[in-house]
Order: structure tokens, then C-alpha cells, then sequence
């Protein structure tokens, strides 16, 4: 996947695809933004963390030290993930961050995997089955 497909509209991953909230914040309020953590650095801007496996998510989970209540969240519908998506943008996050997980080999904090800014990564979603 590049910026370029998902300008195009083909983006192309699994559901339900994964990411990581605040488990009780879920669990009272739903898909809202305070459940879900701020991440980014000076290289990455603000991003939203999300995972094509359940695994990967624990790993960032491992490797981030994350506190106590933070657990990996399926999104299962392309519909639930744009909803969210755009509120996230609106809250000021910039980007998506695809299967991040930490570089083992480069200096610590270096996080590998695909970003994406947000809109692009909206705009190149796949849309939902009953659109198809």
C-alpha cells in the first residue's frame, strides 16, 4: 500500500481490523475519542494506531507499555472505522499508522510500519458492503 493507492480509493486490508481504546471508556461511552490514546512523535505527527491482526496490536501494546485497561478493539465494518476515522480527524490527530510496531534493530523509539494522513487514508478506504 502507498499514499498514492489510497488517494486512488483502493485501499485494501481485512476486517475486522484492529486497534487499541481504553477498555472501560469503550465499554460506558462506545467509539468515542477519549477512549483512545494520543501517540506520535516529532518524525510520525499525532497518529491512530491500527493493526490487520489481533497479534500485532498486542505487540504495540508490549512495546509501548501501555497502562493497565488498554486492550486490543476489532473494528469489524469499514462503516464503524470511517465513523471513528472522522472523528479522530476532528479531535486534530493527522495521520494513521498501519502495523507500527517498534524497529528492534534502530535506535530505540524508531517505529516501523505504513503512514498514511488521515484524510487520504478516509478517502482511500473501501466502502461499506451495502454500498457495494
Amino acid at each position: 500500500m502507498s499514499d498514492e493507492s489510497a488517494m486512488r480509493g483502493v485501499l485494501s486490508f481485512p476486517f475486522p481490523i484492529w486497534t487499541v481504546a481504553l477498555a472501560s471508556t469503550v465499554k460506558a461511552k462506545g467509539l468515542v475519542v477519549e477512549a483512545f490514546g494520543k501517540y506520535g512523535s516529532k518524525q510520525t505527527g499525532s497518529f491512530f494506531p491500527l493493526f490487520t491482526n489481533n497479534e500485532m496490536a498486542i505487540e504495540f501494546l508490549r512495546d509501548y507499555d501501555a497502562p493497565i485497561g488498554v486492550l486490543p478493539l476489532a473494528l469489524k465494518t469499514p462503516k464503524a472505522l470511517r465513523k471513528l476515522l472522522l472523528q479522530l480527524e476532528k479531535s486534530g490527530i493527522q495521520n494513521v499508522g498501519l502495523d507500527i510496531s517498534k524497529e528492534k534493530k534502530k535506535p530505540k523509539g524508531t517505529a516501523t510500519g505504513r503512514w498514511y494522513p488521515i484524510r487520504k487514508f478516509i478517502s482511500g478506504m473501501p466502502p461499506d458492503p451495502q454500498n457495494n
